[in-house]
């Protein structure tokens, strides 16, 4: 009785042991971790301190990346922009290399303007070498009797002269053996160039602007009848010395010379030709070879041909 007392209290000792060991095992551990210790919470901040600058380096470690991108990009940019300029620079220097290296034939079509009036200065000749008086063909005179020389001797064929024409009487006048009025005379004709010489028989009027006016319709009328031909205005032959200082009918190389500077002014307001009298005909004083007229006025034939010759080589 006594010795079961004893095993029953041995038995109830071993399972209170029993139950604190099961108890420091299981329990504690789990209170302890639910509470936390101060190193535990210290190991967590620095757990969180650590978290904290693993953050701001991946943050530092994206902005860098990021810049590099941006610089990256900007490099290639200018690496792409100066490609391009050196493509650029490459394709001119290419492009002036082939023009400098190649060249193309280019013709320039260049404008022919017909020479209608224009002297050509090939004048036709004779066998003898002459002048051939043919060029006048196509050409007249008209004017008072020097111009009748050329009739006279056969040397030019159209020729409408009279004895004492002047700028008023070439209206109603008729050259010998016609009814047609010396102005009328050109009615229907085709000629190429128009031959004028007035003014001997002027040269006594009191006024020399009335002369001007006048002739300035007989161009008008020779216009109106011929409008295609170019016209000449031939100034007024100077008389040799003798018959100046006679000065019949007021005719002398003064007032010769005076009239021929408005005769000359004349055809340039009227935008036509002027021609002075041939050197060839007039001494170094200015005055008609004495051999060139008997009468001092109207030449004889071979100075009709020299008068034409200079004409020529004026006009064509």
């Amino acid at each position: 009785m006594k010795k079961s007392k004893y095993l029953l209290m041995i038995c109830g000792i071993a399972a209170v042991i029993t139950a604190g060991v099961s108890f420091s095992k299981t329990v504690l551990p789990n209170a302890i971790s639910e509470t936390s210790t101060p190193s535990a919470v210290s190991e967590s901040a620095d757990n969180h301190s650590t978290e904290k600058i693993t953050s701001t380096k991946v943050e530092h470690t994206k902005k860098k990346q990021s810049t590099t991108a941006v610089l990256n990009t900007e490099t290639t940019t200018e690496s792409q922009s100066t490609t391009h300029e050196n493509t650029t620079h490459a394709a001119e220097t290419t492009t002036k290399s082939f023009s400098d290296t190649i060249t193309f034939p280019i013709q320039i079509p260049t404008l022919r303007i017909p020479e209608i009036f224009t002297p050509s200065r090939e004048l036709p000749t004779t066998p003898s070498g002459e002048i051939d008086l043919s060029c006048f063909d196509n050409c007249a005179f008209v004017g008072n009797s020097r111009f009748i020389s050329f009739k006279n001797y056969g040397l030019a064929k159209n020729v409408y002269s009279v004895v004492g024409l002047n700028v008023d009487t070439v209206f109603t006048k008729s050259c010998s053996g016609s009814n047609i009025t010396v102005i009328n005379e050109l009615n229907g004709k085709n000629f190429d160039k128009i031959i004028l010489m007035f003014g001997d028989n002027e040269c006594g009027w009191p006024n020399q602007n009335i002369f001007i006016e006048r002739y300035s319709k007989v161009i008008k009328a020779v216009k109106d009848r011929v409008p295609r031909a170019e016209i000449f205005l031939h100034g007024i032959l100077p008389v040799s010395s003798a018959e100046s200082e006679e000065n019949n009918y007021g005719v002398n190389n003064s007032t010769i010379a005076a009239l021929n500077q408005k005769i000359k002014q004349l055809a340039a307001d009227e935008g036509i030709g002027y021609i002075a009298p041939p050197s060839s005909l007039l001494t170094e004083n200015g005055a008609l070879i004495s051999e060139a007229a008997s009468d001092g006025v109207h030449l004889n034939k071979s100075y009709s041909k020299k008068w034409l010759f200079a004409i020529a080589e004026d006009i064509y």
